[in-house]
């Protein structure tokens, strides 16, 4: 059984952030969209019939899906993600964002 904590996106216009934490922030985008980017694939390659050919996923465009390539790409494995979202006003956009990202990867 494999945990993995996503983190999360991160606003990278906030003013609070430094120059490293926006280069954080966008290590951080760039990795859930690779993601994203990874499960689509997977989620046609098992729709498909024996014989067809399969899709290519693109596991090493990041450090994250490349970690987590036997995870996803198992036919034994199961993946659930677990959105956290806040029912606060000021965090509607970031719940926003981050219920269509999980539907995205539905």
């Amino acid at each position: 059984m494999s945990l993995i904590d996503l983190a999360g996106s991160e606003r990278a216009d906030d003013k609070q952030f430094d120059q490293d934490r926006i280069r954080e922030a966008k290590a951080i985008n760039k990795s859930l969209s690779t993601l994203k980017d990874c499960i689509a694939p997977i989620v046609k390659n098992q729709s498909l019939e024996e014989n067809d050919p399969k899709i290519h996923v693109p596991y090493r465009n990041s450090p994250l899906t490349f970690m987590l390539q036997d995870c996803l790409s198992s036919e034994s494995s199961k993946t659930l993600m677990i959105v956290a979202v806040s029912p606060l006003p000021e965090h509607f956009g970031e719940t926003v964002t981050s219920l269509k990202f999980a539907r995205m990867v539905n």
